[in-house]
């Protein structure tokens, strides 16, 4: 099914493209750095790092267990076992919105990086540049690699077939083995788990130097916007259910919230505090346990 773009769709994403970098620009060059509210510390960013890299071998070891499914067992799938709300997905298979898609990831990608570059830049002395950037750069990198490779690992283990496998138009004959593959990884959906994690990644990190902007709403409705965006764009291309998008829209926000969020300082009062004390009374004894974040 050819369903390319027309002149409209090129328009549509160039003026989305540039509303977004634009955007980006602005909010992180209008204002000064203060001091870095994170702080990087092996007992954060040694299990980050030791949980990216099995991640990372899992996923690698279990793609290579996939098989391509047959073509006869391709054709023999019925819609009758999808629930009702995933049902809504198996009319879909456009080719445009595939595209469109991946223009939201890479959108995504850059909400993610350009902060980590304009902050640094604007840090002041080249120690305070080296300082901000290897932070906010390991911080990006454990942000992305968690959120990707637990979603390939979930999609290998899964192996949910995509939406456009149950269309009408659906001809997997002449596919390669590659592709065939691909039509076993539905669940969830990569896309909008790698653009929620940097779109939330990126508001965290504003909202995180600029506690007071009067900004920040309009931030943070951007980084909600734009992966449900994504996740919009792989429904209507027929590569996801409304459950994979969902999925991977509550990962990836988790990730580019939290992963930050280890990293806030010891000193910052909002950073993760965990506390536990044994009291004894009249009463009673016992334990007060607090955690804080």
């Amino acid at each position: 099914m050819q369903d390319w773009l027309t002149g409209h769709d090129k328009f549509y994403i160039c003026r989305v493209m540039r509303f977004f970098l634009i955007s980006i620009l602005m909010y992180f060059s209008v204002f000064s750095v203060a001091q870095s509210p994170y702080m990087l510390d092996w007992k954060t960013d040694g299990p980050l790092m030791g949980v990216a890299t099995v991640l990372t071998v899992g996923d690698y070891y279990s793609a290579g267990r996939i098989t391509a499914p047959m073509s006869a067992e391709l054709k023999g799938l019925t819609s009758e076992s999808i629930n009702a709300i995933d049902i809504i997905a198996v009319g879909c298979l456009s080719d445009a919105a595939d595209l469109r898609s991946d223009v939201g990831l890479v959108l995504s990608a850059a909400a993610g990086a350009i902060p980590v570059g304009l902050i640094s830049l604007k840090a002041g002395s080249p120690a305070n540049f080296v300082s901000e950037f290897t932070t906010l750069s390991v911080m990006f990198l454990e942000t992305n690699l968690i959120s990707y490779q637990a979603t390939g690992l979930v999609k290998n283990v899964t192996r949910r077939y995509r939406p456009e496998v149950y269309h009408a138009e659906f001809t997997p004959d002449e596919l390669p083995e590659a592709e065939l593959i691909d039509l076993r990884e539905s669940f969830f959906s990569r896309h909008v788990s790698v653009a929620a994690a940097n779109s939330f990644f990126m508001a965290k990190v504003f909202s995180d130097y600029y506690p007071d902007s009067k900004w920040s709403g309009f931030v943070w409705t951007g980084a909600a916007v734009l992966p449900a965006w994504v996740g919009l764009e792989r429904l209507l291309a027929g590569k996801h259910f409304p459950t994979d998008i969902v999925a991977g829209y509550v990962f990836g926000a988790a990730c580019g919230y939290l992963i930050p969020h280890f990293h806030k300082r010891v000193d910052n009062e909002s950073a993760v505090s965990f506390q536990a004390s044994p009291f004894a009374g009249p009463y009673g004894s016992g334990a007060y346990i607090s955690l804080r974040f």
